[in-house]
């Protein structure tokens, strides 16, 4: 029985070390990541299913403590890989079903207005004539430079910006 216990701390130990760090760059792949650890630990009871409720008849109370163990585990774990400075801007809530979809729109909202911000920059782009036409060009691809990552991500997926940037020239 010890050695049962032992395995399973252990593969337990290995699932949450190999969890990697949210960021805005990789939110689908790590939740895509989150679900499929939390199913193989056995704990995505509270994101398939609404919690249990309590009859008279029917007490469902060893449902009922699966069922919040699974969602208090669950939002430990996901919490623990989100960064403070995101967790700040995320209401918090008593289901992991509800925190996650919180965090879907929070980065869905975020996306969206980053993505419209650097096309109207870009919109209004025109090369004058003067300076390097290679920077226009790193900026027209590129604007933040720094941070660009999710913003040229999206770019790359809307092939309209591309005719765009050659009319400039």
């Amino acid at each position: 029985m010890d050695l049962v216990v032992a395995a399973t701390a252990l593969n337990f130990t290995a699932h949450i070390n190999s969890t990697p760090m949210m960021s805005d760059m990789n939110f689908k792949s790590w939740k895509e990541f989150v679900e499929i650890v939390l199913g193989y630990m056995n704990l995505d009871l509270s994101l398939r299913e609404e919690r249990p409720t309590v009859a008279v008849e029917n007490p469902n109370e060893t449902k009922i403590e699966k069922w919040d163990r699974s969602n208090r585990m669950s939002l430990m774990m996901i919490k623990r890989y989100i960064p403070e400075m995101i967790r700040g801007s995320i209401a918090e809530s008593e289901s992991v079903k509800k925190f996650l979809e919180t965090v879907e729109q929070f980065f869905a909202k975020n996306d969206k207005a980053e993505t419209s911000s650097t096309l109207s920059k870009l919109i209004s782009m025109v090369y004058k004539g003067k300076g390097n036409i290679l920077v226009l060009l790193l900026t027209l691809v590129c604007p933040c430079r720094v941070a660009c990552g999710a913003v040229l991500q999206a770019m790359l997926k809307d092939s309209s910006i591309w005719p765009m940037a050659i009319k400039l020239l």
